[in-house]
């Protein structure tokens, strides 16, 4: 690595960052300054120059930290970016691969655990095998995992009525007895706290108790998407005005991804998630996007849910860098 010619160093400049976000192929709201503000990871946020121009961005997840915010889905689609670089020709493979090996270099040299979730247009990681195979004597090892994730890309329906075709039969079951319950779908609403108590009791009907920091984390990020005008939350009310079920979606001008979810356990008979859900995808066919992503099919009950929605399953990759201890000398 020639050393003139390339650094790495931190990003304290919210647009400067997110407008070399949205210039890259990865580009979506986890990367954006407001989302990582929310989650307590501005200071995560890391540039490679080359000759003066920034040409990869990474935000950093140190070990510590990375399984509070994987185990929450908070670090998706945040491990690296290629500002203004397209992947259409060998050249751009060849640029993407060397800039992938450099910021191996940089962490290797680094010896901390560093976690990446790379977003699924990323499906060559070849930089960072090689770098490690070249360097048998590396201070970190390189675990890479294959996660998943299910999409609905919107062009490959020709309309909204001809995705509904696709979902399957219990689903929609569920969606016309929610219909017929005459509930009222409030849509982009400022109602975090509501949210936040149908978010609890989700999780008390498994026997989990979220502790203060867990809600006040859901409420910080839900409060940041809708002041940023980049995340909407949905909630669903009985005609008497009792709310039902909730979610919450990030979004972008391509994009919508779907990151929490809600229902209070003793109005699951009523299927309002099922409902709210398929509003939302509704919503992505009516704003000319192209993509609903799901945000995660890894689990057996959560994938197959989604899969009834006609999600079909894309891969996407995890990095995580191991410290490898160094023998002490005898």
């Amino acid at each position: 690595m020639n050393s003139s010619a390339h650094f790495f160093t931190s990003c304290n400049d919210d647009d400067f960052w997110d407008g070399l976000v949205t210039s890259s192929q990865q580009s979506n709201p986890f990367l954006k300054s407001s989302f990582l503000s929310s989650v307590g990871r501005k200071d995560s946020r890391i540039l490679l120059f080359e000759d003066g121009i920034p040409v990869l961005g990474t935000c950093i997840l140190s070990d510590s930290l990375s399984q509070t915010l994987k185990d929450n889905d908070l670090n998706l689609y945040q491990g690296i970016f290629f500002p203004n670089l397209g992947n259409s020709s060998y050249s751009d493979e060849n640029r993407r691969l060397k800039l992938m090996s450099i910021l191996s270099d940089e962490i290797n040299k680094s010896h901390m655990g560093v976690a990446l979730s790379l977003h699924p247009e990323i499906i060559d990681t070849r930089g960072i095998e090689w770098f490690f195979y070249e360097n048998r004597k590396a201070r970190v090892q390189p675990m890479i995992i294959t996660k998943y994730t299910g999409v609905i890309r919107i062009a490959s329906h020709r309309s909204f009525e001809s995705y509904q075709d696709t979902i399957r039969k219990v689903r929609k079951q569920e969606i016309k007895k929610s219909l017929d319950l005459r509930m009222k779908i409030q849509e982009n609403t400022d109602r975090i706290e509501e949210f936040v108590m149908l978010y609890e009791k989700t999780f008390s009907r498994q026997g989990i108790k979220l502790s203060n920091t867990n809600k006040e984390r859901v409420s910080r990020v839900i409060h940041s998407g809708i002041s940023s005008r980049q995340g909407k939350l949905d909630l669903i009310y009985l005609p008497n005005g009792e709310p039902v079920s909730g979610m919450y979606t990030l979004f972008d001008d391509k994009s919508e991804y779907y990151l929490y979810g809600a229902t209070d356990p003793k109005h699951r008979g009523t299927f309002g998630s099922s409902l709210l859900m398929l509003n939302a995808i509704e919503r992505t066919f009516l704003e000319n996007k192209t993509l609903f992503d799901f945000c995660g099919m890894n689990s057996p009950h959560r994938g197959e849910y989604k899969s009834s929605f006609n999600a079909r399953v894309q891969p996407y990759f995890e990095v995580d860098f191991k410290p490898i201890r160094e023998a002490s000398g005898g």
